[in-house]
């Protein structure tokens, strides 16, 4: 009987060690990274936007980078990775693995998975949905001397199909999203005409205001200037209802007879797929608190227009896959394939 007290003493010894060396060998294993989350961050975190200085998207991060900062404790530096219509600054974030790297993805940081046959990322698997932050207004301009012309959009339809040559239709490039929601719209507007595609907005809106197109697409930050000084002219908002930054222009809903899909213009924090969910968490739980003030999501909203959102992971997930879907059943309707 007391040998095998014994043995059940030194049974349960060897248990109890081999447990703790078990706990200690696994973290590495499979438990090393949610231990570092419970401490993230823990170094300065990156910020990247995929459009240059002075975009809608840049001026957003460079909006909340402070008020992160102020709650992660650690620098949030923001940086621009322009090019391609987003692929450079998107690939970039694909290959991170620091888990101090995410980024700020617009609709144009899905659409090349429809549009570019050799795409190096699947905008799907590659990027993790974190927190979808606001919804863009975006609005159809026009040159004054366009205006003279037709001074509706029904009057800029019946005038381009009338034109032999059509109208010129100023881009940022045939996967960019200006132009992809002009080939959505235009599937029930039915506009005649070509694009003519630049490499940034400044040099798309400096080829409208000097003669060079006609008509574009741009969210209103972009142009209130020159809508102010008259060398554009707002015609519609790309919307079901008016924006109250814009509050005279009518909803394209109102402006034609339009029964189409209104494409939305979004923006919203993503990571590469190695990030842990646990860091992801964090984020989407801190972004939700900076964006729950009600004078800073104002500020925003003032700022740049749009609506900011409330969201978590979960729902962004939701919501991306949601839209992946329609894009590529829209795009296929249109005939667009990767090239």
């Amino acid at each position: 009987m007391e040998e095998k007290k014994r043995f059940n003493r030194q049974r349960r010894s060897l248990l109890h060690s081999a447990i703790c060396l078990g706990a200690s060998a696994g973290i590495p294993m499979m438990g090393r990274r949610a231990l570092a989350a419970t401490s993230w961050p823990t170094r300065p975190v990156k910020l990247v936007v995929a459009v240059a200085a002075g975009s809608t998207g840049d001026s957003l991060m460079r909006m909340m980078a402070p008020k992160l900062e102020a709650i992660w404790k650690q620098p949030v530096v923001v940086e621009n990775r322009p090019g391609a219509g987003g692929i450079v600054g998107t690939q970039y974030v694909v290959n991170a693995t620091d888990d101090h790297t995410v980024m700020l993805a617009t609709l144009s940081s899905v659409l090349p998975k429809f549009t570019v046959k050799d795409l190096r990322y699947d905008p799907a698997t590659d990027l993790v949905p974190i927190y979808r932050i606001i919804d863009y207004d975006i609005v159809m301009v026009a040159t004054p001397e366009l205006i003279n012309k037709a001074p509706t959009l029904k009057d800029i339809v019946a005038l381009s199909r009338s034109t032999p040559d059509g109208l010129f239709f100023a881009g940022t490039g045939p996967t960019s999203i200006f132009n992809m929601m002009m080939a959505v719209l235009n599937k029930s507007l039915d506009v005649n005409y070509t694009s003519v595609d630049f490499n940034n907005i400044p040099n798309m809106l400096l080829a409208l205001m000097r003669g060079d197109a006609h008509l574009s697409l741009s969210a209103p930050f972009n142009i209130r200037a020159q809508i102010e000084a008259g060398q554009l002219v707002p015609v519609a908002a790309i919307a079901k209802r008016r924006f109250p930054v814009l509050p005279d222009v009518p909803a394209i809903t109102e402006a034609v007879d339009y029964q189409g899909h209104v494409p939305l213009s979004w923006g919203g924090f993503f990571g590469p797929k190695s990030l842990p969910k646990e860091i992801v968490e964090i984020i989407g739980r801190d972004t939700g608190i900076v964006l729950s003030d009600p004078e800073f999501k104002r500020e925003i909203e003032k700022r740049l227009g749009g609506q900011v959102l409330q969201s978590s992971p979960q729902e962004f997930e939701q919501g991306y896959k949601d839209e992946l879907k329609m894009w590529g059943e829209v795009l296929t309707s249109l005939g667009i394939k990767p090239a």
